[in-house]
């Protein structure tokens, strides 16, 4: 039930098996890949709508204890803790993953995502986006469209509100 706190554990590899950790969820910034904020041109009415707080997972932690230790409530955040982080269940999660949490508080310290809001206007482009945003499109397309919760990036009508991610080191 969303509504009920839930425990559920990371599985670790049986004795003996090296565990082989996924890949990240996220593209971890690259030189060249998000510029400095100075180059950024973000549209000024775009305003930051939640945060993303990408978490390494430990051995022997739980997605809802790493909730917990970052202020996210499990249960409202479930489904989007899954989609955000493209895996269908809890039960399969490796330690090594970085994980996204979706978040309204800023973390204590460590990087995170700001989502910035943005209402699409005649002419605007996912690709113009991520140049004002300072992003590189191709590394960055799968993360934007989990964003937005979208199967495919082409179809965006004006008026609609598309988020997009701004990297703050820490």
């Amino acid at each position: 039930q969303p509504t009920q706190p839930t425990t559920v554990p990371v599985v670790t590899p049986p004795p003996g098996q090296a565990a082989t950790p996924a890949p990240t969820a996220v593209p971890t910034p690259e030189p060249g890949t998000i510029t400095s904020p100075t180059q950024m041109h973000i549209p000024s009415a775009d305003k930051v709508s939640y945060l993303l707080i990408p978490h390494t997972v430990q051995a022997g932690e739980t997605v809802s204890g790493i909730c917990a230790e970052l202020g996210v409530d499990f249960g409202t955040f479930s489904e989007r803790i899954l989609q955000l982080n493209n895996i269908a269940s809890y039960n399969y999660i490796m330690p090594g993953r970085v994980l996204l949490f979706p978040s309204t508080v800023f973390p204590k310290s460590g990087p995170y995502y700001k989502i910035m809001a943005h209402v699409l206007v005649a002419g605007d482009t996912v690709y113009d986006l991520c140049a004002a945003y300072g992003l590189k499109y191709d590394p960055n397309a799968a993360f934007i469209q989990r964003l937005n919760n979208r199967d495919n990036m082409t179809t965006y009508y004006v008026g609609e509100t598309i988020y997009m991610p701004v990297y703050v080191a820490g």
